[in-house]
């Protein structure tokens, strides 16, 4: 008897370890969104998607795909690549949530500018599997994983004729 309870306790603490641990994995998840500077017509020059919506955590990468220099250089100077050769990037982690407008020191009159929309909260993987779409909410894999370790020690406790 006491051999099925100290089991259960066990068990309890494995699933609210490994609950907390999913939570902590999807509270710090974080992507990569890749950013082309492009050329869309002779002598024509965009950044590739020009807005792009992103969380708190993301790293957005640009990756100059053209035979001249560019820059990725937000309106308010907060940041600047500086210059981008052919072929090489420039990565940006954003750590606050809000609306920044950028452009190409270059190009900005010709139109090469862009919008990065940063939502607060960090992006949370996709459930994915079972054509079900959507995203993992952390205090959700919490409760679940609590209500899991709470029947499994129920279960057990009335096996071993406790309830």
């Amino acid at each position: 008897m006491y051999r099925a309870i100290r089991f259960a306790s066990a068990l309890l603490t494995l699933l609210l370890t490994t609950g907390l641990a999913t939570n902590v994995q999807a509270a710090t998840h974080s992507r990569t969104v890749t950013v082309k500077m492009a050329e869309q017509g002779e002598g024509h020059y965009v950044f590739s998607p020009a807005n792009i919506t992103i969380h708190v955590g993301d790293t957005v990468v640009w990756k100059n795909t053209t035979d001249t220099v560019h820059t990725a250089t937000a309106d308010d100077m907060s940041w600047d690549s500086g210059d981008v050769e052919e072929g090489q990037t420039f990565s940006h982690t954003f750590s606050q949530a809000g609306t920044i407008h950028y452009h190409c020191h270059y190009h900005r009159a010709m139109g090469m500018v862009g919008t990065i929309t940063v939502l607060t909260g960090p992006a949370m993987p996709s459930t994915g599997g079972g054509g079900m779409s959507g995203s993992v909410h952390a205090p959700d894999l919490l409760l679940g994983s609590f209500i899991a370790a709470l029947l499994v020690l129920g279960a057990l406790l009335v096996r071993a004729g406790r309830v």
